[in-house]
């Protein structure tokens, strides 16, 4: 058969072996394999074991040397390192590439026989994040997760450094808590970094000799030949992965923003192909839905969710109360009368926003906690600013789903960091055509789950429908891009002031501590449409269109026009995730714009006093201009920048441990 099959090969193969044969060589054994793709013969491969621990010498000048095999006679047959790698390669050829984490869990798990130690764990760098994580790890019940440089895998993964530690409690560098935590004592570790394109891509870490002895030069050795196997199994992966997101996205947005044809049928819910991966998003399951159902809301919640003053600080990740949320956000659906208008499955509507908030990431600010306050804001301004009125069905039913997915899977980096550092995800929203990097992003996921046929909320919409609600949803969310907001203010301002807007008085800079005078009346500030204007053309669509993006942008930014006490805690959150993204990129070696930099941090009340004068006054008498029936922002603003005025006035001591 091998005669027949692979000739080409084997004759190659009788070459190597004449020549080797002349050099001398005895071999206790030796494997003989054609290596083929789709039938394809490609090359051929040889493994052989010498009698003695000597090198042989390749014809490429490289050195390759074997231990001894032990007799099987003397003691138990272990695994070796060409059994090893022979496993390996039969692996790898023969797994998809959507399975690298089996392939890493063998290759690990294979290491740690190998080496004759008690775990061992593989961290992934997340270059975007700053982070290591420990996804594939032995006799580990969760993950752990460091920051670059701190730990023994956390130096590796900044250095590139290995480090063989006989007595880890000795090196400073060893987290002890991790042990503390866990009841587990490390002794001794070996710690490499693995490697591809020349970029550190992870980390290798071995814990504890079964024998109590140190890791020997021999363990380190092997470590690095089997990390090679690692490195190309991640890179496959991420690179197989980034091609399917990019072709994937590219399609998606391009068919609903464009036109292509969209079906939402109980037998296909997706403009998606059907092979679209499984691992893309995570759907919630019934235990989450049950779990969520199960909560009861307080009669003090439900009132307070519908009037303007809902203490939106109590329900922070860390309160015990944040999975309220979940029933409290069906309440806004269900009082905008949207499930018996478009007759949505309310088993579904649970799905979707429990899947959302699955994808909300734990960070300081873009959160399901914002994601939740920005619908509730919405809410407010449809009921409470009647531009419900303004708008048909489908326009409230695109605004309120845009609201939940609008920063899903945000990083708590924002759209300069992601270009400056040339983010993975950057680089595929620029080759999609797109600038808006987070946003692009966020519409992905939000039609990923919409789509989904678990969560078919959308199943009993007409075809127009359904292609006009995707159209506005991805019109809505890329709005929210901060770099769009002088774009969008400028349409608004040329439709009610063709000829230009008339001069305003000027706005004076903040003013310092030592020098605070009495803010000026907010009555020269108080919106004056031109005669005539009585509110938007509802049969334009431009001016609706319009006033949907102004209305999302308005919740977007709503904390700086809600109570005080959320007004405050919203403040320390962003500027919170705005230092940490400073941190990560000081480290990467970034340059770092003062807003964001902890070693400047002005008082809270500074920044927010800067960004309500030059920023939001501006927009939100805009809106009131644009859309006359919403007429408590500027107020409610005005009431903010007082007081944060008076905190300032107290020359309170700098809160800035955020």
């Amino acid at each position: 058969e091998m005669e027949t099959q692979w000739k080409p090969q084997l004759e190659c193969l009788d070459s190597i072996i004449g020549q080797d044969a002349r050099h001398k060589v005895e071999a206790n054994w030796q494997i003989i394999a054609a290596i083929a793709v789709g039938g394809a013969s490609l090359a051929a491969m040889r493994i052989m074991r010498r009698k003695k621990n000597k090198s042989v010498r390749c014809q490429n000048g490289a050195e390759v040397g074997y231990a001894e095999r032990t007799k099987a006679t003397e003691q138990p047959l272990t695994l070796n390192k060409p059994d090893l790698i022979i496993s390996l390669i039969k692996k790898i050829n023969s797994a998809p590439i959507s399975d690298s984490d089996d392939v890493m869990k063998e290759i690990m798990t294979s290491v740690k026989q190998l080496a004759k130690c008690d775990r061992c764990t593989l961290f992934i760098v997340n270059d975007t994040l700053g982070e290591i994580e420990s996804t594939i790890a032995s006799e580990l019940s969760s993950p752990i997760r460091a920051k670059i440089g701190t730990g023994i895998a956390g130096v590796v993964a900044q250095t590139g450094e290995t480090l063989n530690i006989p007595d880890a409690y000795a090196d400073e560098r060893f987290n002890k808590e991790i042990d503390k935590q866990t009841g587990y004592q490390t002794k001794s570790l070996l710690t490499i970094p693995i490697t591809c394109d020349g970029k550190i891509v992870a980390v290798a870490q071995l814990v504890n000799k079964l024998d109590g002895t140190p890791f020997t030069k021999e363990d380190q050795e092997d470590l690095r030949d089997i990390s090679f196997f690692v490195g190309n199994v991640i890179r496959n992966t991420r690179l197989h992965a980034f091609q399917v997101d990019l072709g994937f996205s590219a399609v998606d947005l391009y068919r609903l923003r464009f036109g292509g044809a969209i079906t939402q049928t109980t037998q296909d819910r997706s403009v998606f192909r059907q092979d679209r991966p499984a691992s893309a998003i995570r759907i919630a399951t019934t235990e989450e839905i049950n779990r969520y159902k199960s909560i009861a809301l307080t009669d003090a919640e439900k009132k307070a969710i519908l009037g303007p003053e809902f203490p939106i600080q109590d329900y922070d990740p860390s309160s015990p109360k944040h999975d309220n949320l979940v029933p409290l956000l069906m309440m806004f659906f269900q009082e905008l009368g949207i499930l018996e208008e478009f007759k949505i499955p309310e088993d579904a509507l649970w799905k979707v926003i429990a899947t959302a908030k699955n994808h909300y990431r734990k960070v300081p600010f873009h959160n399901f906690t914002h994601a939740f306050d920005v619908t509730y804001s919405m809410f407010q301004l449809l009921t409470r600013g009647k531009v419900k009125e303004l708008f048909d069905g489908l326009d409230i039913l695109a605004l309120m789903f845009a609201c939940v997915f609008h920063d899903v899977d945000h990083a708590g980096l924002n759209n300069a960091y992601h270009t400056k550092a040339q983010t993975p995800l950057s680089l595929l929203t620029l080759a999609s055509g797109a600038v808006s990097v987070l946003e692009v992003h966020h519409c992905r996921i939000a039609l990923d789950v919409l789509t989904h046929n678990d969560c078919a909320v959308f199943c009993n919409l007409t075809q127009p429908q359904l292609t006009k609600v995707y159209e506005l949803i991805i019109d809505i969310i890329l709005a929210t891009d901060m770099g769009r907001h002088n774009e969008i203010s400028s349409q608004a301002n040329d439709i009610l002031y063709p000829n230009g807007r008339p001069e305003t008085p000027p706005q004076s800079p903040s003013p310092s501590p030592s020098k605070l005078p009495r803010l000026p009346s907010m009555g020269r500030m108080k919106p004056l449409p031109p005669d005539g204007w009585t509110g938007i053309d509802k049969t334009n669509p431009t001016h609706k269109k319009l006033a949907m993006m102004l209305v999302m942008k308005s919740a977007d930014i709503s904390n700086v026009w809600k109570p005080f006490p959320a007004c405050q805690y919203w403040a320390k959150k962003v500027m919170e995730e705005f230092y940490s993204q400073g941190d990560l990129m000081r480290l990467k070696n970034l340059p770092v714009d003062p807003m964001y930099d902890r070693g400047l941090a002005k008082e809270l009340a500074e920044t927010q006093i800067g960004f309500i004068q030059f920023i939001a006054v501006k927009y939100y008498r805009l809106v009131e201009e644009f859309l006359p029936s919403i007429n408590f922002l500027l107020s409610n603003v005005d009431k903010n920048l007082r007081h944060w005025q008076v905190v300032l006035a107290g020359d309170e001591k700098k809160d800035t441990s955020f």
